[in-house]
């Protein structure tokens, strides 16, 4: 809850930013504000438009960002349901259209953009640090040197009823469609279509990048596109996404203990690139699974499971025999740590917190993360 806090307390500071007359440090001289847009009061606030320059790797970068909202109306009324908010990133002086464009979204469903926006992709990044991380800390802005912004524009999206997005009616109609899987889409489709007119950027290249529920989301995404308003989508980039949602909630689904083996595999050998996980990846589309459908009345297909799986993740071998070769992430986040009064996120496995009962044998707790 409290890292949530911030990230919400961060993107108010990053639509102010926008809108700043004070330059931080490496960004030289005072942006120059241009608003345009609806300013009736009904909706969200007009769009702030503003000048910037990052240096990412020896380069100087210029771009503009822009904070707004794209409104959709009824089809047939014409009346207002929703604003959707909108943090762009575009590179000056380049070719629209040749440049590529992503519109990106976080999962949940229920989660605004500012995690991928402030985490991970735009120029700049949320100062993240245990000390940083409390919500008595005033959030900090720095420039990100690992910025998508080197090679395509980005536009955050926050869906109809997340982040600073704002649904303008009461009917509950709408808000049910709206919180529909397929109504989702559809929307978002709209907004997409909506900011690349207006922006004269129909001829760009036209990615799609999704986390957790986004993953899904954006698949659906592209069939919206297509057939409700003549969009073609050139990619897809899905971030750890939810395809099969049985593959995450269902126990005894051999695929949502095949396809976890690579990442913990990935923790245990402080792997950085996918070279050292190709015998992991190997055995988990292989003879993991075909051991695993035997099942407990093979003996030898459970000790070999056993054996390969305690060796790939780095666990006792007993503990891992103990739960049929079939390791979770809270599980692991347990097991995993020499110490057993510590536990590992299952968001990033290099933080780790205070196990508050390390004798249980039902790992649940605060996610060391999200807590910090």
């Amino acid at each position: 809850m409290a890292l949530r806090q911030t990230f919400a307390a961060l993107l108010l500071a990053c639509f102010a930013f926008s809108a700043s007359a004070a330059a931080e440090e490496g960004h030289k001289g005072a942006p120059e504000v241009n608003r345009k847009g609806d300013e009736s009061g009904h909706g969200l606030p007009a769009e702030a438009v503003t000048n910037h320059a990052i240096t990412i790797d020896g380069e100087k970068i210029a771009f503009t960002a822009r904070a707004g909202a794209l409104r959709l109306r009824d089809a047939q009324t014409d009346a207002p349901q929703a604003d959707v908010a909108f943090v762009s990133y575009e590179r000056a002086s380049v070719d629209g259209a040749t440049r590529p464009v992503a519109f990106i979204f976080n999962g949940g469903p229920g989660a605004g953009s500012a995690w991928l926006q402030l985490g991970a992709l735009s120029p700049f990044r949320l100062r993240i640090s245990r000390e940083t991380l409390t919500p008595s800390a005033t959030p900090t802005i720095i420039d990100n040197a690992e910025s998508w912004i080197t090679f395509t524009d980005l536009v955050f999206i926050d869906p109809p009823g997340t982040g600073f997005s704002k649904i303008l009616t009461d009917s509950d109609d709408v808000r049910k469609r709206f919180f529909s899987v397929d109504g989702d889409a559809n929307a978002l489709a709209v907004v997409i279509r909506k900011w690349l007119t207006a922006h004269g950027r129909l001829a760009s290249p036209k990615f799609l990048v999704g986390e957790s529920y986004g993953g899904f989301r954006c698949v659906k995404l592209v069939n919206a596109l297509r057939a409700h308003e003549n969009i073609g989508v050139n990619g897809l980039i899905l971030v750890s996404p939810v395809l099969d949602f049985t593959v995450i909630t269902g126990e005894r689904h051999p695929l949502r203990y095949a396809t976890l083996l690579p990442s913990l595999a990935a923790i245990s050998r402080h792997a950085t690139t996918r070279a050292p996980l190709a015998d992991a990846e190997i055995y988990a589309a292989g003879d993991y699974v075909t051991d695993y459908l035997k099942g407990a009345k093979d003996p030898d297909a459970i000790s070999r499971m056993s054996a390969q799986v305690a060796e790939l993740v780095g666990l006792d071998r007993q503990t891992v025999a103990r739960l049929g070769a079939r390791i979770d992430p809270k599980t692991f986040a347990r097991e995993r740590p020499n110490d057993q009064t510590r536990v590992l996120s299952v968001y990033d496995a290099s933080v780790s917190g205070f196990n508050p009962d390390p004798s249980s044998p039902d790992p649940d707790w605060a996610d060391p993360v999200l807590e910090s």
